[in-house]
């Protein structure tokens, strides 16, 4: 059980109740991320696949960045958040792509996964709402 106090990085999907831990420095998952920008280049038309498709080659790019050594990793870090800025600064043509770059904008987008602190959510059924005030 994550607590409401929790200051850590918090690995997770987009489920909505994750918001609520407003201490913890928000991750998307990488990997859902990049399905879904798969699954947006199958169904969108060419004009609007651009996005999808960039932004999945920087996702591509961040996973395999995890096996960096710490230095590489945070180079890496902010070469890939820096690449992410273009298509997150000018307005989504669609909704699919407003809401995937919304989820791109996210700051803690890229995290080492190695962090001690470093907290992956589980499945978002066996999720609930935090209660009670931190610890």
């Amino acid at each position: 059980m994550i607590t409401a106090g929790y200051h850590g990085v918090l690995v997770r999907d987009a489920y909505v109740i994750y918001g609520h831990y407003d201490k913890a420095t928000q991750q998307s998952c990488v990997a859902h991320l990049a399905r879904r920008c798969g699954e947006m280049e199958a169904d969108l038309g060419q004009p609007d696949r651009k996005i999808p498709v960039g932004a999945k080659a920087i996702l591509s790019d961040a996973l395999a960045a995890r096996e960096l050594p710490g230095p590489n990793r945070v180079a890496a870090a902010i070469e890939l958040t820096e690449r992410l800025e273009v298509p997150c600064a000018g307005p989504p043509a669609n909704d699919a792509n407003r809401r995937l770059l919304k989820h791109l904008s996210t700051k803690a987008l890229i995290c080492s996964p190695s962090s001690p602190s470093t907290v992956s959510t589980p499945p978002t059924s066996k999720v609930s709402k935090p209660s009670g005030p931190a610890p």
